[in-house]
């Protein structure tokens, strides 16, 4: 309570009415109150976690309307690191033609306010309009001194070293091993939730990872990483910017996709 008064700027009284009066609306304690500590009933427990949602709903369109009053604003859901390292300098020539058109980034993919995705091709939906805007390689990438170390010369080599597996791509490896016509017994190694700490890995040397060129391209160019093998085949990432037809910022999607498209 001490807390929830100092945030909202009231009285810790103020704020324990506040909580009788929503008591006595739902007909039942949320806390259990014991001296000067109070925890949460079970019924208190579930409501939280019931209307937790909805007040994240309310304090991100809040936020959204007072950043951008005039509605003008578009929700790209996107990878974090892929926005990062490809988006926002594709972005630069957008922003100096629309100023007013503010574009949130969003690397929650599951949201429901986003307007347009920038994403690999689904399944086909006559609903949405899908266009493929990049197209990028997945490279086996390392520190120097892991492939010194390991002396990674061939494809074989590669499975005796350390390798990196991205979660939500847990067969990446053994896909990019069937494109050099090879086939392990066993692809073990340390897993990673986010391109952003499976990179950071890849250049301390704990071990080889399979990652967008588009992605690592600045590690490369300062010799932070290697790449492994780059005469050979590899598996081709496509990213398509997909979006609802009856979307009702369609204007502003077509803004933003042509802007893309012109600067790819």
């Amino acid at each position: 309570f001490t807390a929830a008064a100092r945030e909202l700027n009231l009285t810790q009284s103020a704020i324990s009415r506040h909580i009788r009066m929503l008591e006595e609306r739902l007909g039942t304690p949320l806390f259990v109150r014991d001296r000067q500590t109070v925890k949460l009933t079970r019924a208190g427990e579930l409501y939280a976690l019931e209307i937790r949602a909805a007040l994240e709903s309310i304090s991100e369109a809040t936020l959204g309307l007072r950043a951008c009053p005039s509605g003008q604003a578009l929700n790209v859901g996107i990878d974090a690191t892929l926005g990062v390292r490809w988006l926002l300098p594709a972005l630069h020539e957008f922003y100096t033609s629309y100023p007013d058109i503010d574009i949130n980034l969003i690397s929650d993919l599951d949201k429901d306010n986003i307007d347009i995705f920038i994403r690999p091709p689904a399944d086909e939906d006559h609903d949405m309009i899908s266009r493929e805007v990049l197209s990028t390689p997945i490279i086996p990438v390392c520190a120097p001194s892991l492939l010194a170390k390991h002396h990674v010369k061939t494809v074989e080599d590669m499975v005796k070293a350390p390798l990196l597996h991205l979660t939500s791509r847990p067969d990446l490896w053994e896909r990019w091993f069937e494109s050099q016509s090879f086939h392990p017994e066993a692809v073990n190694g340390t897993l990673f939730d986010q391109y952003m700490t499976i990179l950071g890995a890849a250049v301390t040397g704990i071990g080889i990872a399979l990652l967008p060129r588009i992605i690592v391209q600045t590690e490369l160019s300062a010799g932070a990483l290697v790449e492994i093998l780059h005469e050979k085949e590899t598996i081709i990432d496509q990213y398509n910017l997909i979006y609802r037809k009856d979307n009702e910022k369609i204007s502003l999607i077509r803004h933003f996709v042509s802007n893309i498209e012109h600067h790819i």
